[in-house]
């Protein structure tokens, strides 16, 4: 009798610890949608409002691999080989339009809070092709790039407030530039 009822109690045992795994991945997947509604009702509900608000046509934040920047989390995560952009445009109407570009992964393709993943695409072939579609954002041009190569290391803000000292202007504008002007944002959205 004895013998069956830890032979019973080892099973017990053993259907326990084999159930949590599953349990440890159900949970993780509840939570992984939990955070892509939170950041479809924030893409949905803040975004057009703080754009509009600051009147932005367009916001473009941009990762590198193994420098993920401080919104890598709230934009969906995902992987950049080198450069990866998120994009957002103001193309009036009621929703704003997103666009992951150099960025991939499944998690950030399944949460569908983007238009469009696209892993790679070359900058220039993705502005342009806006333009043929009539859906480009006021002056943009596939000449004129998003981001700077000579800027694109872990020293960009040095390297920004260096040249912009350098062309004379003042220590509040170029405090500005490099972050104050989105603290700044971020203070008056989330007070």
């Amino acid at each position: 009798m004895v013998r069956r009822l830890v032979i019973a109690m080892g099973w017990t045992f053993v259907a326990a610890l084999a159930a949590q795994p599953e349990a440890g991945a159900q949970e993780a997947r509840r939570r992984w949608e939990k955070m892509c509604q939170i950041r479809q009702e924030k893409f949905d509900r803040v975004l057009p409002e703080v754009m509009r608000e600051t009147d932005i046509d367009m916001w473009i934040t941009m990762i590198k691999e193994g420098n993920f920047g401080p919104l890598y989390e709230d934009l969906g995560r995902g992987y950049a080989g080198s450069i990866g952009y998120y994009i957002f445009t103001d193309r009036g109407g009621d929703r704003i339009e997103r666009v992951a570009i150099g960025v991939t992964g499944y998690l950030l393709e399944q949460c569908g809070v983007y238009d469009q993943v696209v892993g790679s695409m070359d900058l220039r072939e993705f502005v342009a092709e806006r333009i043929a579609r009539g859906i480009a954002a006021p002056a943009e041009d596939p000449d004129v790039l998003f981001m700077v190569p000579d800027l694109n290391s872990h020293r960009r803000m040095d390297l920004i407030a260096g040249a912009l000292d350098g062309r004379g202007h003042p220590d509040r504008v170029i405090e500005k530039v490099i972050g104050g002007n989105w603290l700044r944002l971020c203070d008056e959205v989330w007070h």
